[in-house]
């Protein structure tokens, strides 16, 4: 124990002795400040000067107080028995205190207590029994502090149930509680803890990245505030694993070598942590000799410790074996990928070979047909333009002198039905069908008829439904471009798809395929090909 620490302990101890019966509140602020000062450094002599104090002083504030700091020592020393014993006790005297804020702080504690002996179903009823008091506190500032306190509390539930999705919505809401109040040393511990909470259930969600940076954040926090030590030897417990995950094994050493010094030897299930992590660290980098050195620490401490502790650390050791086994995992398969890649190799060179010639001869035949294509449609459009111009001359209005008997019997008038033709073949020539919202009602208003009468032209004329007819335009409007005009080679397939009315890259490659049989790229390499 430091000179300083001697001094502190014996100025909390012996200013009891001019202080008799009910403890003024003033004096109580003073000492529960010294303690924290001190508990998680020094938790063994911090409890023999809290005993003191509950011996002398009977009135339930300063017992609920003092039973609040007397639970978190026996917490930094590993002694979770005791710890709950004392949140119980201060609970029963903040009740009957009949102070709701300091209750509510109480049944947060014991939620705590019981979360580290695994008694979830507990914790959480404690939980909903301190939210229940919420509405009796006045002061919104250590509204939104309690808040934080209780959501923190139930992500780490939720997150030993593996409820990660649900434990992140939970850690924001704490987060968020924080951000309306003003800083100061005690929301700065709560940023602390709540950002270690979320770090560690990004760690077991094994979203790396987010852990890293929470992790980060919990060390930033933790200077100069409450239980600075035991909350930046935590995160950077958690840290290593993140490193050791990135294969940065040296990194990870350097990590918890810095904190080494800091884990107090009465914390079992720390001290299991520390060592079992570094003893797998070393081995990654071959060092023998200290992987030999850590993991002897590592199993003394095992040894020395409770079955409570060893159950607790196990969630912790979990992580790293987790780690390691998808290590094993990624190396046994890549030996298998080795071998077998040394058998298939010759066999997979001359398959390729033959499958990229084939595919290139197919890819030229299929550009081939689409050039044909597009010709005999050119010169289909041609004579199919006189045609209209002689009906057009001949039959101005000829549609609206039907008999509507004859309408009837045809369906659509014969005149009506030319008609359509000949607008529709007007309508090919333009380029209005590259109209990404050109629906069958708005071409079909476009062009003075209804839909039904235009769809059934398509359909009787065409060959296709609307969609495919549209769809097929647009293709050959593109591939008319790309054989014609160089620079839309050059292009990107998107700037292609929106070139000629398709609404995605997705989209635009499948038509091209199912029209062509070939996609966008290999028709512009082919094109290429023909001009080079």
């Amino acid at each position: 124990m430091t000179k300083l620490y001697k001094i502190m302990i014996v100025l909390i101890f012996f200013s009891s002795y001019h202080l008799h019966g009910q403890l003024p509140q003033s004096e109580l602020v003073k000492i529960i400040k010294q303690i924290q000062l001190v508990e998680d450094k020094k938790p063994d002599s911090v409890l023999t000067v809290i005993d003191g104090y509950l011996s002398k002083y009977k009135d339930y504030n300063a017992q609920a107080e003092l039973y609040i700091e007397k639970s978190t020592c026996y917490a930094f020393i590993g002694k979770k028995d005791s710890a709950l014993a004392a949140a119980r006790k201060a609970k029963d005297m903040a009740y009957l205190n009949q102070n709701y804020s300091q209750f509510i702080r109480t049944c947060g504690l014991l939620a705590n207590r019981y979360r580290n002996i695994n008694l979830i179903p507990k914790a959480k009823s404690t939980l909903r029994e301190g939210f229940a008091n919420f509405d009796k506190i006045n002061d919104q500032k250590e509204i939104n502090l309690l808040k934080s306190m209780f959501y923190t509390e139930y992500a780490k539930l939720l997150t030993m149930e593996k409820k990660y999705d649900s434990a992140t919505v939970y850690n924001k809401r704490a987060l968020n509680a924080l951000s309306l109040t003003k800083i100061s040393k005690k929301v700065k511990f709560q940023y602390g803890t709540a950002y270690l909470a979320s770090g560690v259930n990004y760690l077991g969600d094994k979203s790396w990245k987010l852990a890293e940076n929470d992790f980060i954040k919990t060390i930033e926090y933790a200077k100069n505030s409450q239980w600075e030590k035991y909350q930046t030897t935590s995160a950077k417990i958690f840290l290593s694993a993140v490193y050791t995950h990135n294969k940065e094994y040296q990194r990870a050493i350097d990590t918890l070598k810095a904190v080494e010094k800091d884990v107090i030897s009465s914390d079992d299930e720390k001290m299991m942590e520390l060592y079992y992590y570094l003893a797998e660290n070393y081995k990654k980098i071959d060092d023998n000799k200290n992987y030999q050195k850590y993991n002897e620490l590592y199993l003394k401490a095992r040894n020395s410790s409770t079955e409570e502790d060893i159950k607790s650390s196990n969630e912790t050791l979990r992580i790293m074996d987790d780690i390691l086994k998808d290590e094993r995992e990624k190396k046994q398969v890549y030996k298998i990928a080795i071998l077998s890649f040394g058998t298939l190799a010759i066999a997979g060179t001359f398959f390729i070979i033959s499958y990229f010639r084939r595919k290139s001869k197919k890819e030229k035949l299929l550009f081939q047909n689409v050039i044909a294509k597009l010709e005999n449609k050119l010169q289909e459009k041609s004579n199919i333009s006189n045609d209209i111009v002689d009906f057009q001359m001949e039959n101005p209005q000829l549609h609206k002198q039907q008999n509507p008997e004859n309408q009837k019997e045809r369906g659509i008038p014969e005149e009506v039905e030319k008609e359509i033709l000949a607008k529709l073949s007007k309508f090919e020539n333009s380029t209005k069908f590259t109209n990404p919202k050109l629906s069958l009602s708005l071409l079909s208003s476009q062009l003075g008829t209804n839909a039904s009468y235009l769809s059934e032209v398509i359909n009787k004329h065409k060959g296709k439904n609307y969609y495919n007819y549209i769809s097929e335009l647009r293709v050959d409007y593109v591939c008319s471009k790309i054989l014609t005009d160089p620079k839309y080679r050059n292009y990107k397939i998107m700037y292609l798809a929106k070139e000629s009315g398709f609404s995605s890259h997705s989209v635009f490659a499948t038509v091209f395929k199912n029209v062509t049989g070939i996609s966008p790229s290999a028709f512009i390499k082919q094109s290429e090909n023909q001009t080079g």
